[in-house]
């Protein structure tokens, strides 16, 4: 039950990241395709940002979270919002030397200049935001699954494919019961050679949420993930 009720709820999101597009696209003149897919992933950075640091300041316009308001989105705000994620250590990438690498480039712009389009975005994102308290679905690769399956122009060979949520799901069940009971909070450590979008870092997350014959507390959860036991690609461990 609670697979066919995740599957409905990535259905769904994965339904509305395209109406996004489309909106982009057409009413936000965002062009060409692959213009319309960065701005939309721009937006979801910036969801993801307010949800892990709401209270983060964005100059004279107030903390993140208030700024993603559909009833009240400013397009200078979150403009310039968009800089300060950027920006964030937390945000990006953190290379084998401890030095960071961010999404975009520092200059790169947000390009979205209607208030109404990027008002109905908002509205939408915010629609999908924590779905439902009993499912986890992996937002960042059902939206790239969304992107690289028609909204991408592949002009040159892209030679990217996703592992489907089911198949991460399964093969970290099947990995995680080979192990046997393990010391996540000891400095067991999981890395994912062929990260993409961490698809399979979040199937073993929610393995151990979920699957384990013992749960771990939220003390052993707040050790887990404060003692960054998950690496993608690139990283030394």
């Amino acid at each position: 039950m609670l697979i066919e009720q995740r599957h409905r709820v990535e259905v769904d999101f994965a339904r509305n990241l395209g109406a996004l597009h489309q909106l982009l696209y057409t009413r936000g003149g965002v062009k060409p395709v692959n213009a319309a897919v960065e701005e939309l992933s721009k937006l979801l950075l910036l969801e993801i940002a307010a949800e892990r640091f709401p209270s983060l300041p964005i100059g004279a316009y107030g903390p993140l979270g208030a700024l993603l308001d559909a009833t009240s989105v400013s397009i200078e705000a979150i403009k310039h919002a968009f800089t300060v994620v950027i920006a964030h250590p937390d945000l990006g990438a953190r290379l084998p030397t401890g030095g960071h690498q961010p999404v975009w480039p520092l200059d790169e712009p947000f390009r979205i200049t209607r208030t109404d389009v990027l008002a109905e975005a908002m509205r939408v994102l915010h629609r999908n935001r924590r779905p439902h308290a009993d499912v986890t679905i992996d937002p960042l690769g059902t939206a790239f699954d969304v992107f690289l399956s028609g909204k991408y122009e592949h002009a040159g060979g892209l030679g990217t494919h996703l592992t489907p949520t089911t198949v991460a799901m399964a093969m970290a069940r099947i990995g995680l019961a080979m192990l046997g009971p393990t010391p996540w909070t000891g400095g067991t450590v999981a890395a994912d050679p062929c990260c993409g979008t961490g698809r399979f870092l979040v199937a073993i997350i929610e393995t151990l949420r979920s699957h384990q014959p013992t749960q771990l507390t939220a003390l052993e959860w707040q050790q887990l993930l404060s003692a960054e036991a998950f690496y993608c690609s690139g990283d030394e461990k």
